[in-house]
């Protein structure tokens, strides 16, 4: 479960886009890592010397996952800091390296945002540089979690654990991760861009309302899904392509990066989402597209056309997701612990990393629900562990109780109407006083 998985000798596939190139590229991740530290502290150094001007800096600090905030009183500029989980796996040696980097940053708190990525805000512009290499050498990242990027792929909170699941989507998510950021295109999408992938028919991880989807059929294929919508537009996605075998994920993230591109060339240079270049093109001419950029990248639908491509949306989940303490499918438990509108304070996620250590726990997960799930514990472990997570002043999630979900809202979106972690934490807090249900 460590989110600093070595893949200094991996090798990935990364076919040219226009197939004129035609090689497969050696991707070190440990090099790649290697050359964005050296290039962060050369960018850096030249908007401290005056070099670069406001536009040039935010466009760099941007692909490092490092997001502007307003001025402290003493007017120095204050950043947050985004550190990319894929599948929101946090080993809990990793866990105190993030918190020992907050704590020199003077920062009180840490955040969970809904893709499953941790969020330190506060760090001033001079430990910049600082916070991402001790991050780096915890085996963290920051790349990719701001800007038109493709976002952490997003799995279900017992990923890899539930008894239910017909796969690890965990395992797969850090896959599809290690092949985007392999892929040319994965620094230069149009607009941001955001996957998941769920383990069975409940869609623990939400993949209808993402651009592209991943759910389970069985233990050897997902259905890939496309252009679906969360907030204000919501909408459910479309059945892209009923069946792939799930070693055929990664080319499916290529392959509608090489789609969402040219339909922004189709129209303008303009940056549509998925779901607008569905409405564009027409869902059949986006599929074939689609369906000829998987072929030429190595995927295969060979095996699975007898499954009729149904054009509408997926039928929705036929029960709600599991929270709480949950009996994995290995016979250990998972404890799901929430948090006030995903916030929780240094010292306290200092101390749920050493318990989940003192525990032998498997490892930490955030989730979707801005939740920590602390995975592999003893059965016979359980109630001793949640006396000592209420201990430390946090709540065992309630299933009767379900969650609430904010994004990070005023001031760190230059979108945000309202400080909507405040008002999360107050409706969290109001909801329990009242024993309301789920949402």
């Amino acid at each position: 479960m460590n989110a600093g998985i070595d893949v200094a000798h991996e090798k990935t596939a990364s076919p040219d886009p226009d197939g004129t190139a035609g090689r497969a590229r050696l991707h070190s991740a440990a090099a790649r890592r290697a050359l964005d530290r050296s290039a962060f502290r050369a960018g850096l150094a030249h908007r401290r010397a005056g070099r670069w001007d406001d536009a040039r800096w935010s466009a760099f600090r941007r692909g490092y996952g490092i997001l502007p905030l307003p001025a402290g009183p003493d007017g120095t500029a204050r950043y947050a800091v985004r550190v990319r989980l894929p599948g929101g796996d946090l080993d809990p040696r990793a866990a105190l390296a993030l918190a020992r980097v907050a704590r020199r940053g003077d920062v009180a708190r840490l955040s969970v945002t809904v893709r499953q990525d941790i969020q330190i805000s506060g760090m001033v512009e001079a430990d910049l540089a600082d916070a991402l290499a001790d991050l780096d050498d915890a085996g963290l990242e920051t790349r990719d979690t701001g800007g038109n990027r493709l976002r952490a792929i997003a799995t279900c909170a017992f990923a890899g654990v539930c008894p239910e699941e017909r796969f690890d989507t965990a395992a797969l998510a850090r896959r599809l991760d290690t092949a985007a950021a392999a892929h040319p295109l994965s620094r230069h999408w149009p607009r941001p861009f955001r996957a998941g992938v769920s383990g069975c028919a409940r869609d623990c991880a939400d993949a209808r309302h993402e651009d592209l989807g991943f759910i389970a059929r069985d233990g050897e294929t997902l259905a890939v899904l496309a252009g679906g919508q969360s907030g204000r537009a919501a909408r459910p996605a479309f059945v892209l392509v009923p069946a792939i075998g799930r070693d055929d994920a990664p080319i499916a993230v290529q392959a509608m990066a090489e789609v969402v591109h040219r339909q922004a060339d189709r129209i303008g240079g303009r940056k549509p989402r998925v779901a607008e270049s569905i409405d564009r093109a027409g869902l059949d001419r986006f599929r074939d597209d689609f369906i000829a950029a998987f072929g030429r990248l190595g995927g295969r639908l060979d095996h699975y056309g007898t499954v009729a491509i149904r054009p509408d949306a997926p039928p929705l989940p036929t029960a709600p997701a599991p929270r709480g303490i949950v009996v994995q499918k290995d016979g250990l438990a998972a404890m799901e612990i929430d948090l006030d509108a995903g916030e929780i304070g240094i010292e306290t996620f200092d101390a749920l990393a050493r318990l989940a250590d003192r525990f032998g726990a498997a490892g930490l997960r955030t989730t979707r629900r801005q939740s920590i799930v602390v995975l592999g514990v003893e059965r016979d472990e359980i109630a001793a562990l949640g006396d000592a997570v209420r201990a430390l002043g946090l709540a065992i999630a309630d299933p009767a109780r379900g969650a609430v979900v904010t994004c990070v809202g005023r001031p760190q979106c230059r979108h945000g109407l309202v400080e909507t972690r405040r008002l999360g934490a107050a409706v969290q807090q109001a909801r329990a006083a009242r024993g309301y249900g789920p949402l």
